[in-house]
């Protein structure tokens, strides 16, 4: 709950909210207490009514409730700064919320305003009264000076003479023997643990080291293999290339 230097007159006065929608408003005798198992009310006519604390929704004790719901001009959420001036104080007293709902916001009247770097402030004034609920929305628009439109220049393409590079064909050779290096390598590893394999399966002595030279086996047969495909896609890569560039050359020449 908000602390102001100055008390409102009416604090004594209380607004029980009951759960069936009905409201009984005076000044507090006994109970209501969160340990109570009952609160009685002396209304102004003088009569005492005892409720049960389980049938109250909310006791207003010279408060009402407040929401407040900040947003940008697209409906997002905006986290901004809730200045609170208290018009009923005689200086006018400023706080700052820390948070954008209240059950139990001191009565009076306010001037609320939100503030947010980039984006101008808003301001409403109102009047809280005993066991209200208030709901307040703030929209934000942007501040001009924080927000000025990019200008982007879009400059005509320059026509440029269409030069043609074939790939190297020392690379494409390169590939392709590393292709059927790594190939060959790839295959001598899947006879070597196929090998393994059989002997783990019939070693009686050294089980675990035939297991493991099986595994090492399969591992770098599955690397090399992988490798060896790469390097053949990249050559079949640079051989069609070099096709391409040759048509498109014929081409140009004919034209």
């Amino acid at each position: 709950m908000i602390l102001f230097t100055v008390l409102k007159a009416q604090d004594d006065l209380v607004l029980v909210k009951l759960k069936n929608g009905q409201n009984v408003k005076g000044t507090i005798v006994q109970g209501g207490g969160p340990s109570d198992y009952y609160v009685r009310i002396k209304k102004r006519n003088k009569e005492l009514v005892d409720i049960y604390m389980k049938d109250i929704k909310h006791i207003y004790r010279g408060t009402g409730s407040l929401t407040i719901q900040i947003s940008n001009e697209k409906g997002d959420p905006v986290d901004a700064v809730i200045i609170v001036q208290d018009l009923d104080s005689r200086n006018a007293e400023s706080v700052e919320l820390q948070d954008t709902s209240y059950d139990d916001f001191p009565i009076g009247k306010y001037r609320i305003t939100v503030e947010k770097k980039g984006y101008n402030s808003e301001s409403k004034r109102m009047k809280v009264l005993l066991g209200e609920e208030y709901y307040l929305a703030f929209e934000l628009t942007p501040d001009e000076k924080y927000f000025k439109p990019v200008e982007t220049i879009v400059k005509p393409i320059e026509e440029r003479s269409v030069e043609y590079s074939a790939p190297s064909k020392t690379l494409k050779k390169i590939t392709a023997v590393s292709s059927l290096i790594f190939g060959i390598s790839g295959a001598y590893f899947e006879y070597s643990a196929s090998k393994n394999y059989d002997n783990y399966k019939n070693a009686k002595i050294d089980a675990a080291s035939y297991r493991e030279k099986v595994e090492l086996a399969d591992d770098m047969k599955l690397k090399l293999f992988i490798s060896s495909g790469v390097l053949m896609g990249a050559t079949g890569y640079f051989h069609l290339k070099e096709k391409k560039i040759e048509k498109d050359q014929l081409n140009q020449q004919i034209n």
